[in-house]
């Protein structure tokens, strides 16, 4: 037996099991901290938003509980945090290139092609 987490996504209410909710949990952690710029708030809420909608498709119903595995195909979808961007304020990585920082034509993008 697992315990569960209602939590709410995007203004949208899910039941997820506490390994899904701890996985979840820490993505969105990562990806908050890699954003950066004036559309933090707004780039976040949409990737919220995301999320939702591939948890509503994943679930035929609001009773279904998001599972462990049920996150891990959404974070497939979604990428990794590393793709919005990198953590603290260093613009180069490793090799002296650019870091690809996240924007919000990339996340329109992925909407699209989903």
């Amino acid at each position: 037996m697992k315990e569960t987490v209602n939590v709410s996504i995007a203004s949208q209410a899910f039941i997820l099991d506490q390994d899904a909710y701890n996985l979840l949990s820490g993505y969105l952690h990562d990806i908050k901290e890699r954003l950066g710029g004036s559309e933090t708030d707004e780039t976040y809420a949409d990737i919220e938003t995301r999320i939702a909608e591939i948890f509503r498709e994943k679930c035929s119903s609001p009773m279904m509980v998001v599972t462990i595995g049920i996150v891990r195909s959404a974070m497939a979808q979604m990428g990794t945090p590393d793709d919005f961007g990198s953590t603290g304020a260093a613009s180069t990585n490793r090799n002296g290139q650019k870091d690809y920082h996240y924007n919000r034509r990339h996340f329109e993008a992925l909407r699209r092609s989903s």
